[in-house]
């Protein structure tokens, strides 16, 4: 009862301020406390000189990081569609800086997951995946020449997402309630969270000591022109993320039989992201984007 009291008397900034800590928290928790497998898998392939057979000891300890592994390196990703990719092999074709970043993407889902519900997680998780999945395919259409890092930039774009998501979960709990539309913008999420999913996402990417581009990707893919390392990466990842919105199922819905305004909002979406691309590799793009069945196996897959 005095919680909710002092509530009452708190001005706006005072509860943007509470949010803005808490979201503080979260972050460092949400980049600090890892499985000890995962740790002992952080440190190996940090190292100058990685022990293969180490590293391939730990995975196979965890089934659901093991499962995704082999899944996408049997994948066009890497140009290896055998099925029988092995761990070790798979853990060659990522490298070390792309597998620590996947990682710990998978065991800050899991960590932050334990507070949100299975329809938030699930979302989220299939919105990266489907991000990632249309990353790649951007980045080979406009010759964007590392791919891999398209598709694990689009997999960890909305990671900043997680700490406003748990943040929000427990004041509902505690009776403090959110704008409904406080994920519609970044400028809501601000006035919320004294902070947004981006400057958030950053936040933890430099703390797992990410590539800078990988940083730049994840703090700039909804204003890539601002990106200062890689700023085409920094455009395939907002083209993927725009064309997830779009693929969405309440988009589709809303779209409903008007296919050609669909494309048209594809089309102008890519022409903000990649404004240098070529109008019949825009067209392509649109078609694929459409036309392509996503295997959704490998994006919606849940990590529990």
């Amino acid at each position: 009862m005095q919680s909710q009291t002092q509530r009452i008397f708190e001005t706006p900034q005072e509860i943007r301020e509470t949010r803005r800590q808490q979201v503080a928290k979260a972050v460092s928790e949400c980049a600090s406390t890892l499985p000890n497998h995962i740790s002992q898998l952080d440190s190996l392939l940090s190292a100058p000189a990685v022990d293969l057979a180490r590293v391939t000891r730990i995975i196979s300890c965890d089934s659901d990081f093991t499962g995704l592994l082999l899944s996408l390196a049997s994948t066009e990703l890497f140009n290896a569609r055998s099925c029988g990719v092995t761990i070790s092999q798979a853990v060659v074709l990522f490298g070390s800086e792309r597998l620590r970043a996947l990682a710990l993407a998978c065991a800050c889902m899991k960590y932050a997951g334990r507070g949100l519900s299975h329809a938030e997680r699930h979302q989220l998780w299939q919105h990266s995946f489907l991000t990632a999945a249309l990353s790649e395919r951007t980045a080979r259409q406009v010759g964007y020449p590392e791919s891999g890092q398209a598709y694990l930039a689009g997999l960890l774009h909305d990671i900043g997402r997680l700490p406003l998501l748990f943040v929000a979960r427990q004041g509902k709990s505690a009776g403090s309630v959110l704008p409904v539309d406080w994920q519609d913008s970044l400028s809501a999420e601000r006035n919320c969270f004294g902070a947004d999913h981006c400057e958030v996402g950053r936040a933890i990417a430099a703390a797992w000591n990410l590539s800078p581009n990988l940083i730049d990707a994840i703090e700039h893919h909804h204003s890539p022109s601002c990106a200062k390392h890689d700023t085409g990466l920094a455009e395939v990842v907002a083209a993927g993320d725009r064309y997830a919105d779009l693929l969405s199922p309440v988009v589709v819905e809303a779209v409903g039989d008007a296919p050609t305004r669909k494309a048209d909002a594809m089309d102008a979406l890519l022409r903000i992201c990649v404004p240098n691309l070529p109008a019949d590799d825009a067209t392509g793009l649109t078609n694929l984007s459409q036309d392509e069945q996503f295997d959704e196996d490998l994006m919606a897959r849940p990590l529990n």
